[in-house]
Protein backbone atom coordinates (compact mmCIF):
# COMPACT_ATOMS: atom_id res chain seq x y z
CA UNK A 1 0.00 0.00 0.00
CA UNK A 2 1.28 3.47 -0.86
CA UNK A 3 0.66 5.40 2.36
CA UNK A 4 1.94 8.67 0.93
CA UNK A 5 -0.66 8.43 -1.81
CA UNK A 6 -3.34 7.47 0.73
CA UNK A 7 -2.64 10.46 3.00
CA UNK A 8 -1.79 13.10 0.36
CA UNK A 9 -5.43 14.31 0.07
CA UNK A 10 -5.38 15.17 3.81
CA UNK A 11 -2.16 17.19 3.82
CA UNK A 12 -3.71 20.65 3.46
CA UNK A 13 -6.34 19.97 6.11
CA UNK A 14 -3.68 18.65 8.47
CA UNK A 15 -1.58 21.79 8.03
CA UNK A 16 -4.61 24.04 8.49
CA UNK A 17 -5.52 22.22 11.70
CA UNK A 18 -1.93 22.27 12.95
CA UNK A 19 -1.82 26.06 12.56
CA UNK A 20 -5.13 26.30 14.41
CA UNK A 21 -4.05 24.06 17.29
CA UNK A 22 -0.64 25.70 17.71
CA UNK A 23 -2.40 29.06 18.10
CA UNK A 24 -4.09 27.77 21.26
CA UNK A 25 -1.63 28.68 24.07
CA UNK A 26 -2.35 25.46 25.96
CA UNK A 27 -0.04 26.09 28.90
CA UNK A 28 -1.12 25.18 32.44
CA UNK A 29 -2.55 28.32 34.00
CA UNK A 30 -3.05 28.12 37.75
CA UNK A 31 -5.26 31.23 37.99
CA UNK A 32 -7.91 29.75 35.68
CA UNK A 33 -7.98 26.23 37.19
CA UNK A 34 -11.40 24.96 38.30
CA UNK A 35 -13.08 21.58 38.82
CA UNK A 36 -14.12 21.52 35.15
CA UNK A 37 -10.81 22.96 33.94
CA UNK A 38 -8.13 21.24 36.06
CA UNK A 39 -5.28 22.56 33.89
CA UNK A 40 -6.70 26.01 33.19
CA UNK A 41 -8.76 27.62 30.48
CA UNK A 42 -6.33 27.31 27.57
CA UNK A 43 -5.63 23.60 28.02
CA UNK A 44 -9.40 23.15 28.28
CA UNK A 45 -9.80 25.10 25.03
CA UNK A 46 -7.34 22.77 23.28
CA UNK A 47 -9.09 19.66 24.62
CA UNK A 48 -12.48 21.01 23.53
CA UNK A 49 -11.12 21.83 20.08
CA UNK A 50 -9.79 18.27 19.74
CA UNK A 51 -13.14 16.84 20.85
CA UNK A 52 -14.92 18.95 18.20
CA UNK A 53 -12.35 17.90 15.62
CA UNK A 54 -13.06 14.26 16.46
CA UNK A 55 -16.82 14.69 16.13
CA UNK A 56 -16.36 16.41 12.76
CA UNK A 57 -14.42 13.37 11.53
CA UNK A 58 -16.92 10.76 12.71
CA UNK A 59 -15.19 9.49 15.84
CA UNK A 60 -16.98 8.54 19.03
CA UNK A 61 -15.77 11.19 21.50
CA UNK A 62 -15.29 10.95 25.24
CA UNK A 63 -14.64 14.42 26.66
CA UNK A 64 -13.29 14.49 30.19
CA UNK A 65 -11.88 17.61 31.90
CA UNK A 66 -8.48 15.86 31.92
CA UNK A 67 -8.41 14.31 28.45
CA UNK A 68 -10.22 13.49 25.22
CA UNK A 69 -10.54 10.04 23.74
CA UNK A 70 -11.52 9.54 20.11
CA UNK A 71 -12.51 6.02 19.21
CA UNK A 72 -13.50 4.08 16.13
CA UNK A 73 -14.56 0.46 15.82
CA UNK A 74 -16.00 -1.78 18.50
CA UNK A 75 -14.49 -5.21 18.00
CA UNK A 76 -11.09 -6.80 17.75
CA UNK A 77 -7.82 -5.76 19.30
CA UNK A 78 -7.39 -2.25 20.64
CA UNK A 79 -4.83 -0.03 18.93
CA UNK A 80 -3.97 2.90 21.15
CA UNK A 81 -2.46 6.22 20.10
CA UNK A 82 -1.29 8.62 22.77
CA UNK A 83 -0.57 12.32 22.47
CA UNK A 84 -0.99 15.47 24.48
CA UNK A 85 -2.20 18.98 23.80
CA UNK A 86 -0.55 20.87 26.65
CA UNK A 87 2.75 22.63 26.02
CA UNK A 88 5.55 23.99 28.18
CA UNK A 89 5.46 27.67 29.20
CA UNK A 90 6.96 30.26 26.89
CA UNK A 91 8.75 33.57 27.25
CA UNK A 92 7.58 34.91 23.88
CA UNK A 93 3.88 34.50 22.99
CA UNK A 94 4.80 34.81 19.28
CA UNK A 95 5.81 31.14 19.50
CA UNK A 96 2.09 30.31 19.27
CA UNK A 97 2.18 31.33 15.61
CA UNK A 98 3.79 28.89 13.20
CA UNK A 99 6.66 30.20 11.15
CA UNK A 100 8.47 28.41 8.37
CA UNK A 101 12.16 28.34 7.56
CA UNK A 102 14.00 25.99 5.22
CA UNK A 103 10.83 23.93 4.65
CA UNK A 104 10.44 23.35 8.40
CA UNK A 105 7.60 24.46 10.66
CA UNK A 106 8.39 26.12 13.98
CA UNK A 107 5.97 26.87 16.79
CA UNK A 108 5.08 25.59 20.26
CA UNK A 109 3.53 22.15 19.88
CA UNK A 110 4.56 21.47 16.29
CA UNK A 111 6.82 18.59 17.38
CA UNK A 112 5.72 18.11 21.01
CA UNK A 113 3.01 17.06 20.67
CA UNK A 114 0.20 18.66 18.69
CA UNK A 115 1.80 17.92 15.31
CA UNK A 116 2.39 14.20 15.89
CA UNK A 117 -1.05 13.78 17.49
CA UNK A 118 -2.77 15.39 14.50
CA UNK A 119 -0.63 13.42 12.01
CA UNK A 120 -1.53 10.12 13.69
CA UNK A 121 -5.20 11.11 13.83
CA UNK A 122 -5.24 12.04 10.14
CA UNK A 123 -3.62 8.68 9.34
CA UNK A 124 -6.51 6.97 11.13
CA UNK A 125 -9.00 9.23 9.30
CA UNK A 126 -7.49 8.22 5.95
CA UNK A 127 -7.60 4.51 6.82
CA UNK A 128 -11.13 4.85 8.22
CA UNK A 129 -12.51 6.72 5.21
CA UNK A 130 -11.01 4.19 2.79
CA UNK A 131 -12.54 1.28 4.73
CA UNK A 132 -9.15 -0.13 5.67
CA UNK A 133 -9.77 -0.55 9.40
CA UNK A 134 -11.40 -3.90 9.98
CA UNK A 135 -11.71 -5.91 13.17
CA UNK A 136 -9.84 -3.40 15.30
CA UNK A 137 -10.70 -0.73 17.81
CA UNK A 138 -8.78 2.51 17.52
CA UNK A 139 -8.47 4.71 20.60
CA UNK A 140 -6.75 8.09 20.29
CA UNK A 141 -5.99 9.64 23.66
CA UNK A 142 -5.19 13.36 23.94
CA UNK A 143 -4.05 14.38 27.40
CA UNK A 144 -3.92 17.81 28.98
CA UNK A 145 -1.15 17.41 31.57
CA UNK A 146 1.83 15.56 30.11
CA UNK A 147 4.18 18.49 30.64
CA UNK A 148 3.37 18.61 34.38
CA UNK A 149 3.30 14.96 35.39
CA UNK A 150 0.63 13.23 33.29
CA UNK A 151 -2.19 13.29 35.82
CA UNK A 152 -4.42 13.05 32.73
CA UNK A 153 -3.16 9.51 32.14
CA UNK A 154 -3.62 8.59 35.79
CA UNK A 155 -7.22 9.83 35.62
CA UNK A 156 -7.81 7.87 32.41
CA UNK A 157 -6.39 4.67 33.90
CA UNK A 158 -8.62 5.03 36.98
CA UNK A 159 -11.78 5.59 34.93
CA UNK A 160 -11.01 2.82 32.40
CA UNK A 161 -9.72 0.08 34.70
CA UNK A 162 -10.68 -3.38 33.52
Amino acid sequence: MDYKKLTKPYQNDLLKDLYRFVEIPSVYERKSVSANKPYGKNVDKALSAFASFGKEHGFKVERNPHYVELSYGNQGPIIGIYGHLDVVPVQDPKIFKIRTANNNLYGRGVADDKGPLLAATYAVIALKEKGLIKNAQIKIFAGGNEERGSSCLIRYAKTHAA
